[in-house]
This record gives C-alpha cells, sequence and structure tokens, in this order.
C-alpha cells in the first residue's frame, strides 16, 4: 500500500478490545497507525480502484471477505 500512493489506498480497523460496532475512522497513513498489530481483529481497505485492491490481495496470498462491497482482512478472529 506504501508503494501506491497513486491508489490512495486507506484502512479502517477493529481491535479485538473495541466494542463490536466500532471500528477506527478511515486512514491513509500506514507507517504509523496500524499498531498494535496483535490486537487487531480485522482491516478494511479502500482505494482509488476496487480492482486493483483485489487483485494486490490476491497476488500477496491475503486471504479477505467482501463487506458490502469493502474488502475485510482478518487479523485475530474470536473462538
Amino acid at each position: 500500500m506504501i508503494n501506491a500512493p497513486h491508489m490512495k489506498p486507506e484502512f479502517r480497523l477493529h481491535s479485538v478490545f473495541a466494542p463490536s460496532d466500532h471500528s477506527t475512522d478511515w486512514d491513509g497513513e500506514w507507517h504509523y497507525h496500524i499498531h498494535p498489530v496483535a490486537e487487531v481483529e480485522w482491516i478494511e481497505l479502500r482505494a482509488d480502484s476496487i480492482e486493483w485492491l483485489l487483485s494486490t490481495l490476491r497476488k500477496h496470498n491475503l486471504p479477505f471477505c467482501l463487506e458490502d462491497g469493502v474488502p475485510r482482512v482478518w487479523g485475530y478472529t474470536r473462538p
């Protein structure tokens, strides 16, 4: 994502410690804001091109699902 600023990739995430209906605001700062990663339950992604985003996820073998058309990569899943 850092290497593709022209696609304006952004993320929002949900922590395992946050209430179930809470997520962060959309953010495009990839260097500092995805921490601590051990607490990430999921991260949703968006970019100027959904086709580019989906192909990038597939290229790197990142498992994801689509939630209302938004790619969601799972970090930690609850039992």
